[in-house]
């Protein structure tokens, strides 16, 4: 299924939580794990979880820079929002045992997935969707008769995209719109999932092919452009602004490679690599409307018997 490839290159991206730098500036090398951060004005910054136990991945970012995403500890999770200032709120869903948050629109609202069985959202075997309101209140967003829904993104129009997965699983993408769902698939495609939408109502994501290769596409008043700027396996288009400026990733076929990009052009235009300076994995989540660029990076752990910070073996005796 569709979702299961996203989650798949998601979780190589950045799996397995503070660093200040400047693109081509020297700085301290990125602590060992995964992290949120913010590029805006070439200047890369990581956000962390103000609990040492917990990680922080963001794939939102709003107007004011405030950033969404996961925070997540050892054995559940919760979504999150950062303001620029460094402030965390930590939200669940009522009755959840797992919350991750994906988009913030600027408004302050949140989507992103619950689930009532897991800790972790993906270990769930029926997560739902959420749509959390600048008040704090939430809306449950279920496609009827799917097995479940994941929404990925929205607008400032009361707009929400994602992916649900039919009973066969197969993914089809969908829009929300005051409660009414419609579904929107690339012709030709084994799987789809819309991951977000702008105000002009543009949208990306990713399809399958029949050959099992994941591409990203813009879907622009019923045309679908196919995103594949670097010719690999997999290309997810994770997030796109008013300007049509695109973010997303690519991973290679064994998934040891991941790349973030940026499209400022739309898909036929240059390609700008997004990458967290020393970090060893990049995902670029969301762009918004000043060019400010929301994601999580992640850093392997050194090996045993490795310095850090020289690289060499470590002898004793």
């Amino acid at each position: 299924m569709i979702s299961a490839v996203r989650r798949t290159i998601v979780a190589t991206a950045v799996c397995a939580a503070s660093v200040t730098g400047t693109s081509g500036a020297a700085q301290a090398a990125p602590t060992p794990g995964y992290h949120a951060f913010v590029l805006d004005k070439g200047r890369y910054t990581s956000a962390d979880s103000p609990d040492p136990a917990a990680q922080l991945c963001a794939f939102g970012i709003d107007h004011r820079g405030r950033v969404s995403g996961e925070y997540e500890r050892a054995t559940d999770e919760s979504g999150f929002v950062r303001d620029p200032s460094g402030e965390v709120t930590v939200f669940d869903v009522p009755g959840a045992k797992g919350t991750e948050a994906i988009k913030i629109n600027d408004r302050g609202e949140v989507v992103g997935h619950y689930s009532t069985d897991t800790g972790l959202v993906n270990d769930s075997a029926k997560p739902h969707g959420f749509l959390r309101n600048s008040r704090g209140a939430f809306a449950t967003i279920d496609m009827p008769g799917a097995a479940y829904t994941l929404p990925q993104g929205l607008n400032n129009r009361g707009q929400v995209v994602g992916v649900y997965v039919d009973a066969k699983g197969t993914g089809h993408g969908f829009r929300w719109e005051r409660g009414r769902f419609t579904t929107i698939d690339v012709p030709g495609a084994a799987g789809t999932e819309i991951l977000d939408v702008n105000d002009r109502g543009q949208m990306v994501g990713d399809y399958l092919d029949r050959s099992g290769r994941a591409l990203g596409f813009l879907l622009d008043k019923g045309h679908v452009t196919t995103i594949d700027p670097r010719g690999t396996r997999y290309t997810l288009a994770f997030g796109i602004n008013d300007r049509g400026r695109i973010v997303g990733a690519t991973v290679n076929a064994d998934q040891t490679q991941v790349r973030g990009f940026l499209l400022t052009q739309g898909p036929g235009g240059p390609v700008t690599p997004v990458a967290f300076p020393g970090a060893d994995r990049t995902v670029p989540g969301d762009v918004n409307e000043r060019g400010a660029i929301g994601g999580c990076y992640y850093k392997e752990p050194p090996a045993a018997g490795i310095t850090e910070a020289t690289g060499i073996t470590g002898v004793t005796g």
